[in-house]
Order: C-alpha cells, then structure tokens, then sequence
C-alpha cells in the first residue's frame, strides 16, 4: 500500500519537474535566444507562465543561448533563469558542504519579470531575449 501511495506523489511531481502538464490544447514550436550582457546564457531556463495566476505552464532549456519547445496559444510572461556555482556551503555542521548555485540574472527578468511573448498558432513564434545588468527589461523580438 505505502508503495502505490508513493507512486500517486510521484506522478503529479515527475510532472512539475518535467516542465510539462497534461493538456489538451494544443502546443506549437517556439525557439529563440537568450543573452545576458550581450553573452549568451549556456546553461538555464525559460520559464512561460500565466500572466493572471502566474502558475508556471512550460519550463525550456537554454543551452548556449539558444531554447526551443513547445507552448500553448496565448500571451505568457516569461522568466528567465541561469545559475553559476557559489562555492560550498553545509545545510548543518555535522553535514558535509553541498554546491550552492547562485541565480545571477536579475530578478526584473526572473521572479519580477515583466517580459511577455505571445504564441501564435499561425505564427512563427521565435522570441529573443537580450537582457542586460542594468536598465529596463529589452522586449521579445
């Protein structure tokens, strides 16, 4: 019993850490790029999500600056993330020093992010992304 409990989490968790939910509406390709003061982003992610309940729809890798998937139809708020490595740290003494990774794009294009990119069915849906230390947010292109 407790191993059919487990696997009934499992599922729903799998599902969130995948990127990815059940759905049927369709989805189409969407592409683009991403640069962080003018260098591209080699290891992320770019996050679509609901502009009114701002539940997270899709999450894409960025590799080498570049991303692709698929999203559904509709205007989403994008995030972007990337992490680099913050040295060790230990959760408790007694426990060994685990890699801490620091997020180093700033949060008005993560958490606060006001960027948006809207799919189109018909469209080419190829959005880039230019992000810069300082200034307002670039918009999709």
């Amino acid at each position: 019993m407790l191993q059919w409990l487990s696997f009934l989490v499992a599922i729903p968790a799998l599902i969130a850490v995948s990127g990815c939910k059940p759905s049927v509406d369709p989805t189409y390709p969407v592409r683009g790029s991403v640069t962080f003061d003018g260098t591209p982003i080699a290891e992320g992610q770019i996050y679509w999500m609901d502009q009114v309940t701002a539940v997270l729809d899709v999450a894409l890798p960025i590799q080498n600056g570049k991303y692709q998937g698929f999203a559904r139809e509709g205007t989403w708020r994008v995030e972007i993330h990337a992490y680099r490595d913050g040295g060790t740290q230990s959760p408790m003494p007694e426990m060994p020093p685990e890699p801490v990774r620091i997020d180093y794009i700033p949060a008005k294009y993560g958490s606060e992010s006001e960027l948006t990119a809207s799919i189109k069915a018909d469209g080419a849906n190829e959005f880039h992304f230019d992000l810069t230390s300082a200034g307002p947010p670039d918009e999709a292109g």
